[in-house]
């Protein structure tokens, strides 16, 4: 139960060993830090996604490495149950209007690593969509 947040632990049923609920935990906070915009979280403003219209990238940079670099540090500051995480992002076939972006995390649980893997889409709306491959 010391894997969940304070809400999904008063909530529930005090299960503290289901690992799934742990993993359904972690997955919906990365979501939540993913689409919350940054600036609207009145106890810290560096919480959240930039609005990428106001966004300044270094002239000449590459902004999907530069995207990677920053979820990385967004979800690594904010989800401290993950112990690493790398993103890789790709371009969508089907629409060159959608970022696509592999998010690789490790997690400890029971003393043993577990690896998670997210496949997640930047919409042209900016709504940032999160699926956990099991």
């Amino acid at each position: 139960m010391k894997n969940q947040r304070l809400l999904e632990r008063i909530g529930s049923k005090g299960n503290d060993s289901d690992k799934e609920l742990i993993l359904a935990s972690i997955t919906r906070y990365i979501q939540k830090i993913l689409n919350t915009q940054q600036g609207s979280v009145l106890i810290d403003k560096d919480f959240g996604m930039p609005d990428f219209s106001d966004l300044r990238w270094g002239e000449g940079s590459d902004i999907r490495r530069d995207l990677e670099k920053f979820i990385s540090k967004l979800i690594l500051k904010y989800e401290t149950r993950i112990n690493s995480v790398n993103v890789c992002t790709r371009q969508s076939e089907s629409s060159p209007l959608l970022l696509i972006f592999v998010l690789e995390a490790k997690v400890e649980l029971d003393n043993k690593i577990v690896p998670l893997v997210f496949e997640t889409v930047l919409k042209p709306d900016g709504h940032i969509t999160l699926k956990r491959e099991k």
